[in-house]
């Protein structure tokens, strides 16, 4: 999240590419932080709301402009560095339609981007090396690096 907060932030045009694994793309959307379906998002889960909640809110009355100027969808320009966005259908903490709606938003401005998406994963999916997910997750992020940031010339 605050990678690509970051990156699309046009603070730092050295930036020549980012990556995004299940991160969420939108904090203005209803019911984000909701549910939470393993013990790693039960734990997750409320630490994470919490500092994403302090940061906007004061005293109990949200911010929203503070949510949309942290919510990298909002943030995307037609000069946005490479996105690579790696996103599990059943991540129950942050769901693929942030990736989704962030792929799209990226595709509106003719930024360079692409969306793996890992058919039944769940958040942090990659975490362990051997699995399916985790092997996907590197050949993209490989393949990324290679055709973005190693050769991506401004």
């Amino acid at each position: 999240h605050l990678s690509l907060v970051l990156s699309y932030s046009n603070k730092y045009p050295q930036i020549r590419g980012v990556i995004s694994a299940y991160g969420p793309t939108d904090l203005r959307e209803d019911g984000l932080y909701e549910v939470a379906a393993s013990f790693h998002e039960l734990v997750y889960l409320p630490f994470y709301v919490k500092h994403i909640r302090q940061l906007c809110d004061k005293e109990g009355d949200e911010n929203l402009e503070c949510f949309e100027n942290n919510s990298p969808v909002a943030l995307v320009h037609k000069n946005a560095p490479p996105t690579l966005l790696i996103h599990g259908t059943k991540d129950a903490l942050v769901p693929i339609s942030q990736a989704r709606r962030l792929a799209k938003e990226l595709s509106v401005h003719g930024v360079k981007s692409a969306l793996i998406e890992i058919p039944c994963a769940r958040h942090s999916c990659d975490v362990h090396c051997s699995s399916p997910c985790s092997q996907g997750a590197n050949y993209a992020i490989e393949r990324f690096l290679f055709d973005n940031a190693l050769n991506h010339r401004r």
